[in-house]
This record gives structure tokens, C-alpha cells and sequence, in this order.
């Protein structure tokens, strides 16, 4: 089995993480598959390791979109994405005014989470099969 896209980042705090996930999230989204690029982003998961960064990724992603469903750049986004997706310009912008609308609508369907959230629902999937009660209670140590 080949894994598809699987992309994985380190880096120290304060490196730029976050807007790295987010400008690799948006040219994903943007690209598509062959099936279309509208609502892509729900094939797509983003882990990450706490709530703030899982939150704010979603804000810059949201917000970028929402620039470039105007016309507009920040961050010299424009420019990577056109040469990270090989699409022009206009198609960006056409492209990312419709996601950003889709998405608006079904935001509960953006995966974008921590680590911990993302374990915690597959053991909550799998509970009966891993002999847990369905009531069971995930704890963590934060060392």
C-alpha cells in the first residue's frame, strides 16, 4: 500500500510550522484530485500538537482563502501557490473563492486536529473492538 501526499514536518517552536501546514493545506485543497478540488479539503487531515496551533491553522487557512477569493496576497501566498500548484493566477483565485465558500458551509468537516483528539477518536471508533467499555476516560500525562 503506497501512501499518497503524506507530508511530515519538524521544527522547533516558533519556526513558521503552522504557516507551513496551512500554505501545503490551501495548494492540496487547491489541486484536487481527479474527482474535483471543491471539496477536496475533506480528504485531507492535519495533525498537529496543541489546540492553539490546531485553531490557529484553521483561522490562516479560512483567512487565506478569503484573500484570495478577493484578488488579493498576503504573506507572498500568491506567488508560492502558483508555483507549488502550477495553476495561474485566475484559476487560484476562482478556485480558492469557491473552497472558501464550500468550506464555509460544512466547516465541521475541515480535519484539522492535535494529536491527542485525533488518538482519542480513533480509540473511540475502535472501543468494542479493543474490549474498552463505551463510557471509557482517556487520560494524558503532560510531561
Amino acid at each position: 500500500m503506497r501512501v499518497k501526499n503524506l507530508k511530515l514536518y519538524r521544527s522547533s517552536a516558533g519556526s513558521g510550522k503552522t504557516y507551513t501546514l496551512a500554505l501545503n493545506y490551501l495548494a492540496i485543497s487547491l489541486l484536487g484530485d481527479q474527482c474535483g478540488y471543491q471539496n477536496y479539503y475533506k480528504s485531507i487531515l492535519a495533525i498537529t500538537f496543541t489546540n492553539k496551533s490546531a485553531a490557529e491553522m484553521k483561522e490562516r487557512i479560512l483567512d487565506y482563502l478569503s484573500i484570495l477569493a478577493n484578488k488579493k496576497d498576503k504573506d507572498n501566498i500568491v506567488e508560492w501557490l502558483v508555483k507549488e500548484t502550477r495553476l495561474t493566477e485566475t484559476e487560484l483565485f476562482n478556485r480558492a473563492q469557491k473552497i472558501h465558500v464550500h468550506m464555509l458551509h460544512n466547516y465541521s468537516d475541515l480535519s484539522i486536529s492535535t494529536i491527542d483528539k485525533f488518538t482519542y477518536g480513533i480509540a473511540r471508533t475502535f472501543a468494542k473492538d479493543l474490549n474498552l467499555s463505551n463510557n471509557f476516560e482517556l487520560e494524558m500525562d503532560n510531561y
